[in-house]
């Protein structure tokens, strides 16, 4: 080969070697991905009205804590249907900003909510592992994933119960007020007529 064509091509190869070192170390360094990029967006869609900062940051530490997995999930689901992929960010980002309120509101709930929702998320995340694997290990992947599995269904008929014990609880205090109101039916009902004459203030 000529020394002239060398001294040509030889630039052109190194610039070539450069660019994908280049690439390689951003990826290496976890540069965005056009999916995460997209998610990115998405989110970003969701939270554009949000006036406070600092609660806009709270849910997003929220989302990318709790629930990694969906949001794998959710890149895929990004890059064949936007519309699908709209739905789904909408639905995470009010599950990360109820959890942000429960953590200001009443901490003993969300610890359990938090409790409930790593898990499903943890569920989804052995899902994705196993669907890539083959032989032992999606066998001993998908073991995990039902003894996850088990683990969050506890967890959730857990969360059903204390649910249905406060609705018990609504429903008996209900009751009483139904009886007590039979009770005073006559004398609720002359209070309430003068009330409406103008004569006194009634509770109805």
């Amino acid at each position: 080969m000529q020394p002239a064509l060398v001294s040509r091509i030889l630039p052109a190869v190194l610039l070539a070697l450069l660019c994908n070192a280049s690439l390689r170390a951003a990826d290496e360094a976890g540069a965005p991905t056009p999916g995460k990029l997209k998610v990115k967006a998405l989110l970003d869609q969701h939270l554009a009205d949000w006036d406070d900062p600092a609660a806009k940051q709270a849910v997003l530490r929220e989302l990318h804590d709790v629930f990694p997995a969906q949001l794998t999930e959710l890149q895929a689901i990004a890059e064949r249907n936007r519309d699908e992929a709209e739905e789904v960010s909408g639905r995470l980002v009010e599950q990360a900003s109820h959890l942000v309120d429960l953590k200001a509101d009443n901490p003993r709930e969300y610890e359990r909510a938090l409790r409930l929702c790593r898990l499903e998320d943890e569920c989804l995340g052995l899902a994705q592992k196993a669907r890539a694997a083959q032989g032992a290990d999606r066998e001993a992947l998908v073991a995990s994933l039902k003894k996850k599995l088990a683990e969050a269904f506890d967890a959730k008929q857990e969360s059903m119960k204390r649910q249905v014990a406060v609705m018990e609880a609504e429903l008996a205090n209900l009751r009483r007020r139904v009886a007590k109101r039979a009770e005073g039916r006559d004398q609720l009902i002359e209070r309430r007529a003068l009330d409406l004459l103008g004569d006194r203030e009634a509770d109805w």
